[in-house]
């Protein structure tokens, strides 16, 4: 899955997603939307979420079972969870309509306990099922709808978007600098448009665990996906597009983020 911006989710979802502070939501297959959330989400965050929420309840949306995993939840305070409540007794018409069934991945302990009990008092529109194991919790999704990838595939798929969504806001905003600018920037001209010093920031991507190459990998693979997505151009053309010096680069990228070859991962999307 790749990250994008809100207006991107809603015009093409499959195989893209949105975060924020706390959480990411997308949607993994036409009959899978995902959704994680972890920390200490607020009434703001909830917010914002909810803004992304919406986009399963309308076109091009389809009937579809949703995969709730807030294991890495520690509190829901500052009415997280009046949000909630109140986004699904507002639509409940459309999640009974849009919604087929929902699995939900709960955190332990009193956090754990007050998701559960959100269920017991607001609207259930959809069949929900509670989860301790989030495998459990996607083949019991896919023995109802037969989505691709494979319960095992697609937890590995909701598992490196949770990793890729939960950075440090200096990660954000360098991610946002470097799409950009996909045919090079160097660390000083990022650093400048960071309002960092150079050590500054490569001490922050340290902290981080990441540094500014690995950083302008990903961009430009993500830059990839949304273009073989998008289009027929061929991988000659996409690899300059995102400032790769050759094909060979970019599949050598590509593989090493996703596993498989830019043409094999088009295929398989078009194919879903």
């Amino acid at each position: 899955m790749r990250g994008v911006r809100l207006t991107e989710l809603q015009q093409a979802p499959v195989g893209s997603y949105v975060s924020g502070p706390c959480f990411a939501h997308g949607c993994l297959h036409p009959a899978l939307w995902v959704l994680c959330i972890w920390g200490r989400p607020n009434a703001d965050i909830a917010r914002s979420l909810g803004r992304s929420l919406v986009f399963e309840l309308a076109p091009p949306a389809v009937p579809h079972a949703s995969f709730i995993d807030t294991s890495g939840l520690e509190s829901g305070g500052d009415g997280a969870f009046e949000m909630l409540e109140a986004y699904l007794t507002h639509h409940a018409d459309a999640l009974a309509h849009w919604v087929q069934r929902v699995a939900l991945v709960r955190p332990k302990g009193l956090s754990g306990a007050l998701v559960s009990g959100i269920f017991q008092v607001a609207p259930r529109p959809f069949d929900v099922r509670l989860f301790d194991d989030p495998a459990a919790a996607l083949s019991w999704l896919h023995q109802a709808l037969a989505f691709e990838p494979a319960p095992s595939a697609a937890l590995q798929e909701i598992s490196a978007m949770r990793a890729a969504a939960d950075v440090p806001e200096v990660v954000r905003r360098l991610r946002r600098v470097l799409s950009e600018n996909l045919r090079g920037v160097s660390i000083e001209d990022a650093a400048r448009a960071l309002a960092l010093s150079p050590r500054t920031l490569q001490r922050r991507l340290s902290d981080a665990r990441t540094t500014f190459q690995d950083q302008m990998a990903d961009a430009r693979v993500a830059a990839a996906q949304r273009l073989l997505l998008d289009g027929s151009s061929p991988i000659t053309r996409i690899a300059f597009d995102v400032g790769c010096a050759s094909p060979q680069h970019l599949s050598a990228l590509f593989k090493k983020r996703t596993g498989v070859s830019p043409s094999e991962w088009r295929r398989r999307r078009r194919k879903t």
